[in-house]
């Protein structure tokens, strides 16, 4: 008995087409870690943790909020996730 996505089981088209991007969509993810990191070494020299951890955290909170949404209406697709 096979289910879809088990190993030798006929991938969906969607499944495919995420699977062809993951590698581009995984090295735009790095890049922009890469690109926030950066940026935000700089704002804490400038600023200071203290004002920066706390509008990090409700962003952060809002995001994931969102995430959680967007996944629990089974809307969620390799763009999705990316771009969240």
């Amino acid at each position: 008995m096979h289910h879809q996505g088990a190993r030798g089981a006929p991938a969906s088209p969607a499944a495919s087409a995420a699977g062809a991007a993951f590698p581009a969509v995984s090295a735009l993810i790095a890049g922009g870690i890469a690109v926030a990191s950066i940026v935000n070494a700089r704002r804490v020299v400038r600023l200071g943790s203290r004002k920066i951890s706390h509008p990090a955290l409700i962003g952060f909170t809002a995001i994931s909020a969102i995430h959680a949404a967007v996944a629990i209406s089974g809307h969620e697709s390799i763009w999705t996730f990316a771009v969240l």
